[in-house]
């Protein structure tokens, strides 16, 4: 008798950075230990099977990832997905038509996947990272092969399509409008126990629960630990070491770096009191700074300013952790409001201590530790 399956689906999944990888490792491993059978569908472009039990099926078959240009899941705050009196009607069919381009693919992905893998009863199929676009894709492969509905579903979003602050979402109806259709048109699978939805946080989950009848279920990023994960002891008189960890993104302050090593530069970088430590994708341009800061960083012992590609190597990744004494997520407030930072959680198990923003999920996670 074969094992129930657990099939994992992560179309963003193409190199070893932002998480993916680590994520989905963690989570097939754990449905192993459950007694279930690990399968692995990812993008077609993902080629790293380091890591990988040889004996876990993998199928690169998803064309497009699940966050873009096209969902309202990836607009930052005031940044929402086009209407037509707001930016043109071209503009308009131009996100309809490339929304349906990508909603198609991801289940024609399915269809193929699942007519060589049968999903019965007792199998669990997971999307990790999910936006509307996922989920109108797995509705459209449902309505293609109800006997894939056999299987239990487990759509687990890290985000919300309505950005920002509680008091922002009200003008935010025009851009949340495919996923509220799409969780309409789940209800019954979901009261049927066919499509269960959960979220990283409460606060993402109060967004996307006010859209429809389903509910999304808080269910916590799982952060592995292990015995090496403690931070290592900084040797005596050596600089404090400050890290800026994961992928430099826009809404992770990656725009006001040079702006953050200037303000530090007289205040303990320049001494050697002070380290910066930063990830940084190879062929970024050097930081504009001024030549006295430039000249500094480049010929100052120890160096003031590190820099560690992006992405690393797992065992690279955590021995960068395992290196700081203190990590900074210079992150956007407003667009991390209701998200969790994983590079924080990280930070936090392997005994990092962190400066967050306030007003945000990451803030208030900090602020109700520290009262105790």
């Amino acid at each position: 008798m074969s094992l129930p399956r657990f099939v994992l689906l992560d179309n963003s999944l193409i190199e070893v950075g932002g998480h993916f990888l680590e994520h989905a490792l963690r989570v097939l491993k754990a449905a192993d230990v459950a007694g279930l059978q690990p399968i692995l569908a990812t993008n077609r472009d993902f080629k790293q099977r380091d890591g990988i039990p040889p004996s876990w099926l993998v199928y690169p078959i998803f064309r497009y990832t699940a966050l873009g240009p096209y969902s309202a899941f990836s607009a930052l705050p005031g940044k929402g997905v086009a209407a037509p009196s707001r930016r043109g009607v071209r503009e308009f069919f131009k996100q309809f038509l490339g929304r349906r381009k990508r909603v198609r693919s991801f289940a024609a992905s399915c269809d193929r996947l699942f007519e060589e893998i049968t999903l019965e009863q007792g199998d669990h199929v997971c999307l990790p990272f999910c936006t509307e676009l996922s989920l109108l894709g797995v509705l459209k492969h449902l309505n293609h092969r109800p006997d894939a509905a056999n299987a239990t579903w487990h759509l687990y979003y890290h985000s919300s399509c309505l950005q920002g602050r509680p008091a922002d979402w009200p003008a935010q109806e025009q851009q949340a409008n495919v996923m509220k259709q799409a969780l309409r048109q789940s209800e019954v699978l979901a009261e049927q126990g066919r499509l269960r939805f959960y979220a990283t946080t409460q606060h993402v989950c109060d967004s996307l629960n006010q859209l429809s009848r389903v509910a999304f279920r808080y269910l916590p990023f799982p952060v592995e630990v292990d015995s090496e994960a403690s931070s290592a002891n900084r040797p005596p008189g050596s600089p404090l070491r400050l890290l800026l960890g994961g992928q430099p993104r826009a809404e992770k302050g990656a725009t006001h770096r040079a702006e953050f090593v200037t303000s530090l530069w007289s205040r303990g970088l320049c001494s050697g009191a002070l380290q910066l430590r930063m990830q940084q994708q190879p062929g970024s341009p050097p930081l504009e700074v001024s030549p006295k800061v430039q000249h500094g960083i480049l010929h100052n012992e120890p160096s003031p300013v590190v820099f560690a590609p992006y992405p690393l190597s797992a065992a690279g990744y955590r021995e960068l952790l395992r290196c700081a004494d203190v990590g900074l997520l210079m992150y956007d407030g407003g667009a991390y409001y209701s998200r969790i930072s994983s590079v924080m959680l990280e930070l936090l198990c392997s005994g990092v201590p962190v400066i967050v923003p306030a007003g945000c999920w990451m803030g208030e996670l900090v602020a109700e530790a520290n009262t105790r």
